[in-house]
């Protein structure tokens, strides 16, 4: 039975490919007879409705020549690159008697594709349906009788929009590659991170601050990311207020100014150049940035799992033994406690981060502490956490002996959730 199936199946796929070419002995191999050259140094595409678009290879880059001077997208040359790699062969061709140019979607106007070295025209050719196995029909312009099947999705490579063969990236480099950023708004340098490779983010301006190393890196990933969603016209008014200059380990200098929009979205331009271009709002969000919400927000840099005891004062005291299993000593007694109701109260302590860094601070502020927590680290050392007085609307100051010059701001969810209760540990019900 199995065996039949098969051959029904091959009859009707063969069925399928005589009623789309034809009388099968009409059909003959085309890489015999046309094959699509994979050297040349200038692409047009004429898209109906659109600027024909030109695109030329000069020295190692492709460039747009038209319908603006721009370099060229680099992921839909590199895909290009990638298909024409050798010529790309056919492995159908079959008569095309003009009333029949619909049913390969060669019909009407579409989108004709000139592949030329130097001075010569190398192929030249109208882009049809996309069938099974990522093939496309082609109309040679030269052989128009003819119908011809590309072993290669020309659809995708060839027909987009005139705008998106421009590069939207505005620069490219990786995260990896920044060795210093600095932010001004207005003229003034509101802060400046540097980094030596491999290391975390610190800032040079403001003194005195520690800046986070993942809100830092963040940044810098919507720095190197930056894209281009529009390219407004060269005469569009343009008042830069906030200005990025970035620095590789390699020397390479990069800078881009930016004009806040309606909706979130920026105005943008490299320095050194005229061209405008429109960054999407999620992209700008991360951009403008002050000191402040780049400042290392962790209160500790512990993990979870590099704790094995805590104590809060007056309440809960969990101890890790030598085989890893914990016990709840106080304020009852649990052993072992499993080890899903211990790591999220461990989580949460290790990730706790400040909501603010309070300027004044009353001197009596952790006069009477709301809660006192010390946490034991498998090195053996002993880290104090100190939740002082009410900040603001149920808020509170906070303190660690790690950093006791800082002050931190812990919300009244926060603080509820470092006093869980005995229950919080109990095995689950059977």
């Amino acid at each position: 039975m199995s065996r039949r199936i098969h051959v029904l199946a091959a009859l009707c796929a063969a069925l399928a490919g005589a009623l789309l070419f034809g009388r099968r002995e009409a059909a003959t191999p085309a890489g015999e007879v046309y094959t699509l050259p994979g050297d040349f140094d200038r692409i047009t595409i004429e898209r109906p409705g659109d600027p024909a678009v030109v695109i030329e290879r000069r020295a190692d880059a492709w460039i747009v020549a038209a319908p603006v001077a721009a370099p060229a997208d680099a992921e839909a040359m590199r895909a290009i690159g990638e298909a024409f790699a050798a010529p790309v062969a056919m492995d159908q061709d079959a008569p095309l008697p003009a009333d029949e140019r619909g049913r390969y979607g060669l019909g009407g106007e579409g989108v004709v594709v000139t592949l030329a070295s130097g001075p010569e025209t190398r192929a030249r050719f109208r882009l049809g349906k996309v069938v099974a196995g990522q093939r496309t029909f082609i109309l040679a312009l030269d052989r128009p009788d003819r119908v011809f099947r590309a072993r290669a999705n020309l659809v995708r490579l060839f027909d987009r929009p005139v705008e998106s063969w421009r590069e939207r990236r505005l620069f490219r480099v990786t995260t990896e590659d920044l060795a210093r950023l600095e932010s001004s708004r207005g003229g003034v340098v509101r802060w400046s991170a540097v980094r030596d490779r491999g290391q975390p983010w610190r800032f040079e301006i403001p003194t005195g601050a520690e800046a986070g190393d993942a809100e830092m890196s963040g940044l810098a990933h919507a720095f190197t990311t930056l894209a281009a969603d529009a390219f407004p016209p060269s005469e569009t008014a343009f008042t830069p207020l906030l200005r990025i200059d970035a620095a590789t380990f390699d020397g390479t200098k990069l800078s881009v100014e930016l004009a806040p929009q309606a909706g979130g979205a920026m105005l943008a331009r490299r320095a050194g150049t005229t061209e405008l271009v429109r960054i999407p709002a999620h992209q700008a969000a991360f951009l403008d940035q002050g000191a402040e919400a780049l400042r290392d927000r962790r209160l500790f840099a512990f993990g979870a799992r590099e704790v094995r005891g805590v104590a809060v004062e007056g309440d809960v005291r969990l101890v890790r033994d030598e085989d890893h299993t914990w016990r709840l000593e106080a304020p009852v007694t649990i052993n072992p406690v499993p080890p899903d109701r211990v790591m999220p109260f461990l989580e949460a302590i290790a990730g706790l981060r400040t909501a603010g860094f309070p300027e004044d601070v009353p001197g009596d502020a952790f006069a009477t502490p709301a809660l006192r927590m010390e946490i034991r680290l498998i090195d053996d050392r002993v880290v104090t956490l100190t939740v002082g007085a009410e900040y603001l609307n149920g808020a509170r100051f906070a303190r660690t002996d790690e950093r006791p010059e800082r002050t931190y701001v812990l919300g009244p969810g926060i603080v509820r959730g470092l006093r869980p209760g005995a229950d919080a540990f109990r095995p689950p019900s059977p």
